[in-house]
């Protein structure tokens, strides 16, 4: 009975330990923003947001950052509150250009 309890344990666990997260990238102007890269940080898993900014990425792993790259823009990093948010929205500030 011990055993069955911390097989049940386990499997429970591994279950929760997954990082599930879809949203969409836009500009400040709302406008979305296709093909940007979002990956969770610290790990090498990511994804492309499509022609429309919407996204979807999920791990096995538990990851508490998400960062958000796309040439023009500063990088967004967005700090995860819970293991699955399928409604992020993700504004991308674009770049100050130096003038010299």
């Amino acid at each position: 009975m011990k055993k069955l309890y911390i097989f049940l344990l386990f499997i429970s666990y591994s279950v929760v330990a997954q990082t599930k997260v879809g949203g969409f990238i836009v500009d400040k102007n709302n406008q979305p923003i296709g093909f940007a890269t979002i990956a969770f940080v610290g790990s090498t898993e990511s994804t492309v947001s499509d022609e429309s900014g919407k996204f979807y990425l999920e791990s096995k792993n538990t990851y508490k950052t998400l960062r958000c790259v796309f040439v023009g823009y500063n990088d967004a990093e967005i700090t995860l509150t819970k293991p699955a948010t399928y409604d992020l929205k993700i504004v991308l500030k674009p770049e100050q250009v130096l003038e010299t």
